[in-house]
């Protein structure tokens, strides 16, 4: 008989499914899971990622009766009368919320009821009272349920266990970042400061420094493939997130559909998970700001396409000035989507409300 059982609803997103299963003192040994014909995969899915033994997954129409889901959960013994039950109602409708609840209350005569709210913390469905959970997802999870995976990165992990050379290189990012209308960085590995810009700070080992000129070491692409913009969204965000031991984090990740060859990949410079919250970081270091508008359209459908429509994106471009700042936020949903210009202060405002 198993110990613990978790029911719930399965959306495209079911982020609140994996929270509860690793969030919960009592991690579940059955599940038993709702979904469409459409969501079957996605059910699927976190079945595989909790390590359910035999799941349950019951597909059912569209609006199910409320009469028939109580049925199919009583008659065919799917929620055992002895041991902890817990029903995740975040991705149900409010007529399946019902016809669960009703259909637990008359084979049980108790179970914990919880639900994730859009910020990612799981409540109580029953006082709304926080219940604590810092389980960890993955990028990789995340991208399961959209039928997609990581092919290549250059780097992924828990964000405390960033690399050490990207921590070194860290200060001689910021400072390109702040200085960025001030410096031209180029293909061929170098970057160039105006003479009236501060100096370049201390460097770290293999950069060679001559008066305003200073070039990459080999074989790195610091420079001539940007990869000095990934490394400062990456090494800031983990930085504000300082003390997380939740996070998990990819940077220069490409991604394609499952079991797909030979197609265009997609890219994504920085992707960060903490629980069920999302944050895609895209940058930009391109030396004007022409083009934003249509970069910007691009990654957010991107984003929605491999991540969901709950994922935030960081739109990043240090080219940008305040009037295309404006302009360009106008064109899309601040409630999913943060753009910042050459601030750093204003790029660590957007991980925190991103990621908490």
């Amino acid at each position: 008989m198993p110990s613990c059982t978790l029911v719930a609803a399965v959306g495209f997103n079911p982020a609140s499914i994996l929270v509860t299963a690793r969030g919960m003192k009592t991690p579940p040994d059955h599940l038993v899971l709702l979904c469409t014909e459409q969501t079957e995969h996605v059910a699927q899915t976190v079945a595989r990622q909790i390590g359910a033994i035999a799941p349950v997954i019951l597909a059912y129409d569209t609006n199910p009766p409320i009469e028939n889901a109580r049925t199919f959960l009583a008659e065919n013994n799917y929620i055992p009368r002895d041991g902890e039950v817990i029903l995740d109602i975040t991705g149900a409708t409010k007529s399946l919320c019902l016809a669960l609840w009703l259909a637990l209350s008359e084979i049980r005569t108790s179970f914990a009821a919880v639900y994730l709210e859009p910020d990612g913390r799981l409540r109580d469905a029953r006082d709304g009272n926080p219940i604590l959970a810092t389980p960890h997802i993955t990028p990789e999870e995340v991208l399961a349920w959209h039928s997609s995976r990581i092919q290549t990165s250059s780097w992924r992990g828990a964000s405390p266990g960033l690399p050490a050379h990207y921590r070194e290189r860290h200060a001689l990012s910021k400072f390109l970042f702040s200085e960025f209308k001030n410096i031209a960085i180029n293909t061929t590995g170098e970057a160039l400061r105006k003479e009236t810009s501060p100096p370049f700070p201390p460097l770290p080992p293999g950069f060679l420094v001559e008066d305003v000129r200073l070039c990459e070491p080999p074989h790195t692409g610091f420079f001539s493939e940007n990869k000095w913009l990934e490394e400062f969204c990456l090494a800031e965000a983990c930085d504000v997130l300082d003390g997380a031991e939740d996070v998990e984090a990819v940077m220069g990740a490409d991604v394609r559909p499952t079991g797909a060859f030979g197609i265009a990949k997609d890219e994504f410079d920085v992707v960060m998970v903490r629980g069920a919250r999302i944050a895609v970081v895209e940058a930009k270091a391109r030396s004007h700001a022409g083009g934003g508008g249509a970069e910007l359209q691009k990654r957010v459908a991107k984003t929605k396409k491999f991540f969901g429509d709950p994922a935030k994106l960081v739109f990043v471009h240090p080219a940008y000035n305040a009037a295309a700042l404006a302009d360009n936020q106008a064109l899309v949903d601040s409630r999913t989507v943060r753009l910042v210009g050459d601030s750093i202060k204003d790029y660590r405002a957007a991980i925190r409300w991103a990621l908490g």
